[in-house]
């Protein structure tokens, strides 16, 4: 089987070549940040760090910024591969051991280095069996993940004795940041992001 034919046949989807893969920048990162958010001025969530280079090993004892680099996974990246209902492998023991609830029997697997060739093998000519797109539909949508919440943030208020006045907003990532749901709730935000506009040093 070609690569090309594989690839053809594991994606199944078209994926946008425009989408931003990864970045660099320069946060005071130390071995153990891996897995990290990322967040931009407006405390918006846009990606993942996963590596530094070879120059950050000195972040472990002093900040420098000339050469030392940090290596993020772009979150348009990770939302364009789920949603172009691809499986994904993820190293076992990645972050200490965690295994992420979003990888399993439906998205994707976890696998030893050793066993990274016949895994990916598998996962071509088992094609069928996975189903991310829709997992991810059905369970990592903005709405989704705004309801899980708003059930904790709720219970959390009553249980203190707070009045809940309101449910919370829904924002949604996409190829050019992140955007309310309803265009109309940033009006209410407004105040908020004048303050941490002001206190970001530029």
């Amino acid at each position: 089987m070609s690569f090309c034919h594989a690839r053809d046949q594991l994606l199944g989807t078209l994926i946008l070549l425009k989408t931003p893969f990864n970045f660099v920048h320069t946060p005071d990162i130390i071995g153990g940040n891996s897995g990290s958010p990322v967040v931009n001025t407006a405390g918006e969530f846009v990606g993942i760090i996963f590596d530094g280079n070879l120059a950050s090993l000195v972040l472990d004892f002093a900040y420098e910024d000339r050469v030392a680099r940090a290596i993020s996974v772009d979150c348009r990246a990770i939302i364009e591969a789920m949603m172009a209902d691809v499986p994904v492998i993820v190293r076992e023991g990645l972050s200490f051991g965690y295994r992420y609830p979003y990888i399993n029997e439906h998205t994707g697997q976890f696998v030893r280095e050793g066993d990274l060739g016949p895994a990916m093998l598998d996962m071509i000519q088992s094609r069928d069996r996975y189903s991310p797109r829709d997992w991810i539909s059905r369970n990592m949508t903005c709405v989704t993940a705004t309801a899980i919440l708003q059930e904790h943030l709720q219970r959390t208020a009553e249980a203190a004795g707070e009045r809940w006045t309101r449910g919370i907003v829904r924002k949604t990532s996409g190829l050019d940041g992140q955007h309310y749901l309803n265009p109309a709730d940033r009006a209410m935000f407004e105040d908020d992001y004048r303050f941490i506009a002001s206190a970001i040093r530029s």
